[in-house]
């Protein structure tokens, strides 16, 4: 029946309806020329497939492989059909190349020809009947606008572009094709255009319309019979009854014989775009396919999965993992095909792979008609070397690598500046950036340059890319760049540090410092077109960055940088515009209109060795700070919205009124926000004899009124930053005593918006310390320090006095100089709230613990070393001769001090005190966070420890009686102290920050008093035991003796020795008695 239906279609509607290829435009094809005509009869048991990526000539640098036997021919469509050819085995009957288009060597570039160029060798000379090629042809853009490509576009030479839909409105509509059938083979062949979305809706997308082609296929091999087995259609079935159909016939002009065509063997060959995952599904989809699945699926950058031809349910795939720029895979596909039919469908029962590598082309495969195709060839070459054109002029352009020497690797070069400058012209970028290992070159004379000097230089065929990144990405790159590479150029390309990882710059400013052994960068500067002048770079901002398209996808790891590294809002990955980096400096340089560039080192690429302090801006959610939040769009650690940025702009709200009267008077505080983002003020506390004015500002006795704050929208504020507003207070005398009145008016703050780690704070007016206390404040300080350089100095004067020397001067200087420290400590804390920096505040805060604490301790390590070494000496019952060193003593008490002053150092280091002006009206110094007040804590209890040891010795030397009298009063200097502690750290925390006035005089006159109840209780009675024992008669002595409490007096004259003792029964006459003093 399906036979007689054949027949019958035949001799009805002539061959344009039931041939084997219908007359739809997109599937036509025109056969080549000298293609061998495949005898209907026979069927190749093998056909081949190459994809083609070679270049037009046998080398990548004009002036080479003028000779076919020269050895710089390399690759090239020449060296690749040589080798197909060799490799033609007896099985083969048909073989198909797909050449791809030859659009950015500077043979291409520099022939008279342009891009014609490619018709003349590819279609004229090789006879291919299709090519392949970049997107730029369909998409128009600026790459292909600026060339004529009339001649390109012609349906005998058609773009081989599947899946690929093109507007009608595009040029190239009618010349791409979406399947090549190829008559010689039987292949029906299919090439997925890449596709830089890769998105899952886009492989979806590609998948159906694979699809469609492949039922496009299967409907004409169905029409030529090669599936009989099949039911017709509903269509065909209807065809087959109808008498309509006969009717039709007879009108049809189209009553040509075509030859009886082959059952068409469908092939996919996808592009880059693919990445693993992308390609297993689309492989699977196609595979199990149920319609009509492709007989072959290849990938020529593939992954390893499929290396060797495999097949999935009856689908061959194959991925070419390295696939090379010099070579090529020749896929041989093996039929089953039974001649004793005349159509059935063609399976292919194996798929087997040559890899050929034709950057050395072998001299067997060097045939007659390869060294007719280089002769030819290089006629072009030569035609392309006469037509240079001028391009512009530059001053003189050093050589940049010559042999080992690579001048770009060694910092700033002229050939990168140009290049950088070029591209960063071209994409109006902030920022151009060029690796070292790219830009080479013999460079020129100063005059002309043509586009021969250009290639010359960079022989590479890069295009330009597009990047949009943070300050932030571009500490990243600049900081690998400076950090791997060599700074050296010679020999500079080690394996731990390859000298090309340098980027040459454009617009930018970078400075490194090569002897510093991981991280390099210092510092980055943009050039800001505003000012004109080197900018240091925002964290934040998105700059626009140039470079090429081998950093954007092949020159591991940068790609990374410049793509799946780029995350932060604002930034855009990568993107690559199909424009030679060749074509772009050649631009460039014309656009200068005449002007010569200058060549010289514009100092963009600087080495600092003198910059010891590294750039470090890569942060963490782990590593943000106490009240800082971590933002994932910025990748950045952001302080809290915190009342710091949102302040009242006056300092104090004065008023004056009288006492149980009804005075009424207006206070206004105008608040300010600093924030870069919208708040809400509302009030949230306020005193009793204090309301709101009311509206139009209008006050009176009967007009103040108390009310609750916040207990209404209406007082709500919106503040846009930058914006200020004007609160309005009535304040009344009424209910208030005599004297001076504080109190707060607090307000809250609502952001607006969610900071994990953040704490909200409350925003006053930020007062300062009244004037009278600071300058009392100022007054202590300076009688205390006054007082410790008055008694060192007196020590020092005094130092070979007996006194003095017994009563050992060290100990008496490191009195005076703790004291100095301890009441030096009064200046941070008077000033801090004036200085205008927050870094100055931050500084002052952190400087009063260190002064109070290492006064405090210094005072009490003196007194304990003294102390101990009077119960030492005097505090056993033997009489035995003790010795106590300085060096002893120091010993002893210096652990806690030492320890304390490690601990200042790291609490400094880690977690120092900041001034946060919006914890209370005044402002104070806070502790950043739990380690901070962790070695507060510490630091505290150790001074602690230090005072109780230091009375405990006091303690038991109180009844130990020594020549000077020297326990009491040191005992009395270490209890006044400790009672000074006592009493006045309780009633310090029990006062209200909001009466700073109180918090301040009381923490100046505790440092005032124990800095001065030591001094006077100690020095006041040496001083005046001097002076006693200076007052004597010339020739008399004392002798104390210690623990007995007798006094003796001895006269120059021989009178009888007459002694008092305390003790009864008891004598003490000189010749008996053992003379002990205290030292």
């Amino acid at each position: 029946m399906r036979l007689f239906h054949l027949a019958l279609c035949y001799l009805l509607f002539g061959c344009s309806v039931c041939s084997s290829q219908p007359q739809q435009p997109e599937f036509t094809f025109e056969a080549s020329s000298n293609v061998e005509s495949r005898p209907s009869t026979t069927v190749s048991p093998t056909v081949t497939l190459i994809l083609s990526s070679a270049s037009l000539l046998s080398t990548t640098k004009m002036g080479r492989c003028y000779d076919a036997y020269d050895d710089s021919c390399k690759g090239g469509i020449a060296a690749l059909m040589a080798y197909a050819r060799n490799n033609t085995v007896d099985s083969d009957i048909g073989r198909l190349v797909l050449p791809r288009i030859d659009i950015k060597s500077s043979f291409v570039q520099m022939h008279p020809l342009d891009w014609s160029v490619n018709r003349l060798v590819l279609k004229d000379y090789f006879n291919f009947d299709v090519f392949w090629g970049v997107l730029s042809f369909t998409t128009q853009q600026l790459y292909s606008k600026e060339r004529d490509v009339s001649d390109l576009q012609s349906t005998d030479f058609p773009l081989l572009a599947s899946t690929l839909d093109i507007p009608i409105s595009n040029a190239w509509k009618q010349f791409v094709q979406d399947i090549h059938f190829h008559e010689e083979t039987g292949l029906a062949v299919m090439k997925v255009v890449r596709s830089r979305d890769r998105n899952h809706d886009r492989i979806q997308k590609t998948i159906e319309s694979c699809k469609s082609l492949l039922s496009v296929i299967h409907q004409i091999n169905w029409q030529a019979g090669c599936f009989p087995q099949e039911e017709p259609t509903p269509y065909w079935s209807y065809m087959q009854s109808s008498a309509l159909w006969y009717n039709l016939s007879q009108t049809s002009s189209q009553q040509q014989q075509h030859p009886e065509h082959p059952c068409w063997i469908p092939v996919i060959i996808t592009g880059q775009g693919f990445d693993p995952p992308m390609m297993d599904t689309f492989v699977d989809a196609l595979a199990t396919y149920e319609k009509f699945p492709p007989a072959v699926i290849y990938q020529p950058l593939g992954i390893d999965k499929f290396a060797t031809p495999g097949k999935v349910h009856n689908t061959w795939v194959y991925w070419n993992p390295a696939y090379k720029i010099y070579g090529f895979d020749q896929l041989r596909l093996h039929l089953r095909h039974d001649p004793s039919l005349t159509h059935t469908q063609n399976e292919v029962l194996d798929l087997t792979v040559t890899q050929e590598d034709t950057g050395n082309i072998d001299e067997q495969v060097k045939d007659d008609q390869f060294v007719r195709d280089i002769e030819f060839l290089k006629d072009l070459m030569v035609e392309a070397e006469i037509n240079d054109p001028l391009l512009g002029n530059t001053t003189e352009m050093l050589y940049t690598r010559e042999g080992q020497f690579q001048r770009c690797y060694g910092g700033e070069c002229p050939l990168g500046n140009l290049f950088a400058d070029a591209l960063r012209w071209r994409a109006q970028a902030d920022v151009a950036v060029i690796n070292s290992g790219g830009v080479r070159g013999s460079g020129w004379p100063a005059g002309e340059v043509r586009t021969s000097n250009i290639w010359r230089s960079f022989f590479f065929a890069n295009t330009l890319c597009e990047i949009s990144m943070s300050g932030l990405s571009l500490f990243r790159l600049f900081n690998y760049s400076t950090s791997l590479a060599t700074f050296r150029p010679w020999n500079s390309n080690a394996a731990d540090r390859p000298g090309d990882r340098l980027f040459q710059v454009s617009g930018a400013r970078i400075t490194y410092n090569t002897e510093l052994n991981t991280s390099r960068l210092i510092s980055m500067k943009i050039w800001d077109k505003e000012t004109q002048e080197y900018e240091p770079v925002d964290r934040l901002k998105i700059y626009k960055v140039a470079s090429t398209s081998w950093e954007c996808e092949g020159f591991v790891p940068v790609p990374d940088y410049l793509t799946t590294e780029l995350v932060m809002k604002g930034e855009r990955p990568a993107e690559i515009v199909d424009e030679l980096v060749q074509n772009v400096v050649g631009s460039y340089l014309q656009s200068l209109n005449g002007k010569v560039y200058d060549t010289s080192i514009k100092g963009r690429l600087i080495n600092d060795t003198d910059s010891l302090q590294a750039m470090d801006w890569i942060q963490t959610e782990e590593s943000c700070p106490f009240r800082t939040y971590w933002s994932e769009e910025y990748l950045t650690c952001f302080d809290c919205p915190d009342v710091s940025q949102v302040q009242f702009a006056e300092e104090m709200l004065n008023g004056e009124g009288v006492s149980g009267q009804d005075d009424a008077y207006l206070l206004q505080a105008t608040v300010v926000n600093g924030e870069n983002f919208t708040i809400t003020v509302l009030p949230k506390q306020i005193p009793s004899w204090i309301s709101w004015a009311p509206e139009g500002g209008a006050i009176s006795s009967t007009s103040v009124t108390s009310r609750d704050a916040g207990t209404g929208n209406e007082d709500q504020v919106l503040l846009e930053p930058a914006q200020t507003h004007t609160f309005s207070f009535v304040a009344t005398s009424r209910d208030l005593d005599a004297g001076i009145a504080q109190a707060t008016v607090s307000f809250a703050v609502q952001d607006g918006g969610s900071y994990p780690g953040c704490s909200g704070d409350d925003v006053k007016p930020e007062l300062k310390k009244p004037e009278g206390s600071r300058y009392a404040g100022f007054v202590l300080m300076a009688i205390s320090c006054l007082m410790s350089i008055s008694f060192a100095a007196w020590v020092y004067w005094n130092r070979d006095d007996r006194v003095v020397h017994k009563l050992q001067p060290e100990f008496l200087i490191g009195l005076c100089v703790g004291t100095f420290i301890l009441c030096f400590s009064i200046l941070p804390l008077s000033i801090v709230d004036e200085l205008e920096k927050e870094s100055a505040r931050d500084h002052a805060c952190q400087a009063t613990p260190w002064l109070m604490v290492l006064g405090f301790n210094m005072i009490m390590s003196s007194l304990y070393a003294k102390l101990w070494r009077i119960n030492k000496l005097f505090g056993g019952n033997s009489f035995a001769r003790v010795t106590i060193t300085a060096r002893q003593a120091a010993i002893a008490t210096s652990a806690l001090f030492v320890t304390n002053l490690i601990l200042l150092c790291i609490w400094t280091i880690v977690d120092p005190l900041k001034w946060r002006s919006a914890m209370s009206l005044y402002g104070s110094c806070t502790d950043v966070g739990p380690a901070g007040q962790g070695l507060y804590a510490t630091i505290f209890v150790l001074t602690m420890i230090n005072l109780v040891l230091t009375s405990h010795q006091a303690f038991k030397a109180r009844n130990i009686s020594d020549e000077f009298s020297e326990s009491t009063s040191l005992g009395f200097a270490v209890f006044t102290s400790a009672q000074i502690v006592v009493v006045g750290l309780p009633i310090l925390f029990l006062i209200s920050e909001d009466n700073p006035d109180a918090q301040y005089l009381l923490q100046t006159m505790m440092i005032f008093a124990i800095s001065t109840s030591g001094l006077l209780l100690i020095f006041v009675p040496i001083i005046l035991h001097q002076r006693e024992r200076q007052s004597q008669p010339p020739g008399a002595g004392r002798l104390h003796i210690s623990g007995m409490n007798t006094t003796t007096t001895m006269a120059n004259s021989n009178h009888a020795l007459s002694a008092q003792s305390g003790l009864s029964g008891t004598s003490s006459h000189g010749a008996n008695s053992k003379r002990t003093s205290a030292w």
